[in-house]
């Protein structure tokens, strides 16, 4: 029976088989069944059927191809009619992570935002008192308090502010991206009102979380009770009830702090902080700090508000000890301190933000002992301004700006890496960015100072800006636009502090010109240059035009190494000896200054070292020479270029010489000879250019000097031979003293000198 059993089985094992297959077979039957009923209705509707013998095979396919895809969409329509809503879930605690460790790279900022949230609060209580005067009873004195309590690990932030309900602090601490100020904004504009707030995303307070594993917020709301929020950013919180003694009205942020972050009890770090990202905050930021003891005989200072208790004192109703006390409370007259009480550190506050954001005031309310003050505390320097410029901009953009120049060029002006103390940017006062490349161009990092506006968008750490370019754009068009203002005023001005600028800063100015297109015409009449008339004076080139005589059409210029140079450069002898002025180029960015600056007042630049100098026709010229003469010079300078080969390109005749006899001048469009030497300084210069742009030079010779004519006399006296070895050695040197005497360098000085040693030697057994 067992065996029979088992046979059983397996015919009916086999029998569920094949009625498995049969079952999949008709469905799959009735499946190609609707397929080709739904294909011939498909068909159908595309106008022509498939089966007529007058459709071609390609046609077919094409019918075929557009009802398919037409059907596919219309399935595809139907199941997205179906489709279901879905709400975002998240994971509370990865959340919380993400937005304390991923928004923030520097964790020193928490202390802006909460000091930023602080200051809104203040900036509320202050409107809702305008009317409601009864609000401000319980704590009239509005500041900012942070309260280090080494012992017990914890920053307090504590603010006189609005405070927070229960309610409150469900909503805008218990919900991530929930910003209670820009609600509070929002109303406002609905009342056709507008308070400058500093937050707008919400998740600024979750910073606290940075430098704290636990955080407490004590908040209190006119007369109400004092509630606490609590939590470790894990994904949960707790509100209570609570006590917190000497807290009338606002809110007190105790911070934890990790093990890692307990040097923010120092005072000193706290300043730092402070001083960076909320010195202009516009109520008191305190800081409670240890003092000096008092002394016998010393009398104690005004009176001001009692110091708050430490964080764990205040929770748990105990009376702040002594050492809690501020120095301003410790008695002065009646009662005689003891020897232990003298020697005892006491409790004291310090205002950190004693320096207002003056650029917020109007500049007719400001003296300049106060603008004084204000460029050393952002700057960090010990010398006054040179010159200010305080404006505001409205319309596209409103800005606020208070820019200043230094009497003196600091060590690093153009070193971008260490290159601190700039133009500091501000939104709503609160500290942004100390470099903003799209708001100052490089030419303008002398510039110190401040800009504020409230209507750059920042993204949701305030560490940067958001893709904002055409705001930026505005206002660096504005800061541009003010400085070339000031330093107008500041040249036209008889005080001689443009002298001063001037030689600080004229490669930043120089920098302009070769940069900014846009005012390339503003800036270049306030460059400053010696010249051959200047008479040790610098000159500007609107004063050049006007110098200028009736028939001279263009500025001419030479720049070298230095001004003695230049100045006894062959090159000045023939304007010179003519009454044309030349100016001197002496600073190494002259050169790339004159590749962009064309033209002043319609008169082009012409550079005096080049091969094509046209000179204007002026009275006298150049002596006569006769054929004769004229055809040994030119065989003298055909014999040169075959002595030279390589070594010029060309060897002629000048017509700008006075008393040198020869020169070396280079193509218009090569470098100079003082191009090629600040080329070859380059450390990573590349060699492929240098060998494009290395200058062609051009020997000539001065026909009138008696050197040349006695070199043209011994070539014309043996014409058509080669030349002679004291004639190939004085072409030789010729070339030498025309490569120093022209800018250029010797490749081969040890030759150079051996001929000079030879030509001594042969002077002195004469």
């Amino acid at each position: 029976g067992y065996v029979g059993g088992e046979g059983d089985a397996g015919g009916t094992s086999r029998w569920h088989a094949m009625m498995r297959t049969t079952f999949v077979l008709a469905i799959l039957l009735v499946s190609a069944l609707g397929m080709q009923q739904r294909k011939s209705s498909t068909y159908r509707m595309a106008g022509q059927s498939l089966e007529s013998p007058q459709t071609a095979p390609y046609q077919r396919q094409r019918l075929m191809k557009s009802s398919l895809l037409r059907a596919c969409r219309l399935r595809g329509g139907n199941a997205q009619q179906q489709g279901e809503t879905f709400e975002f879930k998240a994971e509370i605690a990865q959340l919380m992570s993400l937005i304390v460790n991923a928004f923030y790279s520097n964790k020193d900022v928490f202390l802006r935002e909460l000091i930023s949230n602080a200051a809104d609060a203040i900036d509320k209580v202050r409107h809702e008192s305008l009317t409601n005067p009864a609000i401000l009873e319980a704590e009239p004195d509005l500041h900012i308090s942070l309260i280090p309590d080494a012992g017990a690990k914890t920053l307090t932030v504590w603010d006189t502010g609005v405070g927070m309900t229960k309610e409150e602090l469900q909503q805008n601490l218990g919900t991530i991206a929930h910003s209670g100020t820009k609600a509070f904004m929002e109303a406002m504009r609905k009342g056709e009102a507008e308070l400058p707030l500093i937050g707008q995303f919400g998740v600024g307070f979750y910073s606290a979380f940075l430098v704290a594993d636990y955080v407490e917020v004590f908040s209190r709301r006119g007369e109400g009770d004092v509630f606490r929020w609590a939590s470790d950013a894990k994904g949960s919180y707790s509100i209570e009830l609570a006590d917190f003694e000497g807290l009338k009205r606002g809110t007190a942020v105790v911070l934890h702090l990790k093990e890692d972050q307990l040097d923010l009890l120092n005072p000193q770090t706290l300043r730092e902080l402070v001083k960076t990202h909320s010195q202009f905050v516009t109520h008191p930021i305190r800081l409670r700090q240890a003092t000096a003891p008092a002394t016998p005989g010393t009398e104690a200072g005004e009176s001001a508000p009692s110091s708050p208790p430490s964080a764990e004192a205040a929770a748990a109703g105990v009376e702040p000890p002594l050492s809690d006390v501020s120095v301003e409370d410790v008695p002065a007259e009646g009662n005689t301190p003891t020897p232990s009480d003298q020697t005892a550190a006491v409790e004291g506050w310090a205002v950190l933000n004693q320096q207002p954001p003056i650029w917020m005031q109007p500049p007719s309310e400001l003296t300049h002992a106060e603008y004084a003050a204000f460029y050393k505390a952002i700057s960090g320097d010990f010398d006054e301004h040179l010159a200010l410029k305080h404006f505001s901009v409205e319309g596209q953009i409103g800005m606020r700006a208070l820019l200043f120049i230094p009497k003196r060029a600091p060590f690093d002006a153009f070193e971008r890496e260490t290159r601190s103390n700039q133009l500091r940017l501000y939104v709503r006062r609160v500290y942004v960015a100390e470099r903003v490349e799209q708001l100052c161009p490089e030419w303008l990092s002398f510039i110190r100072g401040v800009v504020d506006s409230d209507d750059l968008p920042l993204n949701v750490s305030r560490e940067m800006l958001q893709q904002s370019n055409k705001l930026l754009k505005i206002m660096r068009r504005n800061i541009v636009k003010k400085v070339i203002e000031m330093l107008t005023e500041l040249a036209d001005s008889d005080d001689g502090r443009y002298q001063v600028f001037y030689t600080q800063f004229s490669k930043n100015l120089k920098l302009g010109v070769y940069e900014e297109e846009t005012h390339r015409v503003k800036l270049a009449g306030l460059l400053r240059f010696s010249s051959s008339m200047s008479g040790g004076n610098q000159t500007s080139l609107s004063e050049y035009v006007s110098r200028m005589g009736a028939n001279q059409s263009k500025i001419y210029y030479i720049a070298g190494e230095s001004e003695a140079s230049v100045r006894a450069s062959p090159f000045v002898e023939a304007l010179t000896s003519r009454g044309l002025e030349v100016l001197f180029m002496v600073d190494p960015i002259d050169e790339y200054v004159m590749q962009s600056l064309r033209e002043f007042d319609g008169k082009a630049f012409a550079c005096i070292t080049t091969a094509n100098l046209q000179l204007d026709p002026v009275d006298g010229g150049s002596a006569t020479v006769s054929k004769e003469e004229q055809s040994r010079l030119q065989a003298l300078c055909n014999m040169t270029k075959q002595v030279l080969g390589n070594l010029v390109q060309n060897v002629v005749l000048s017509s700008r010489l006075a008393n040198s006899p020869c020169v070396l001048v280079t193509d218009e469009w090569g470098w100079t000879a003082n191009m090629e030497r600040i080329m070859r300084a380059q450390a990573l210069r590349d060699p492929t250019m240098t060998a494009l742009m290395a200058p062609r030079k051009t020997l000539e010779l001065n026909p009138a000097h008696m050197l040349v004519r006695s070199l043209a006399q011994r070539v014309g006296a043996a014409p058509g031979a080669a030349a002679s070895s004291d004639v190939e050695e004085a072409m030789r040197l010729l070339y030498e003293t025309a490569l120093l005497d022209s800018g250029f360098s010797i490749d081969a000085p040890s030759e150079f000198t051996a001929r000079i040693h030879r030509l001594l030697s042969r002077s002195m057994s004469a």
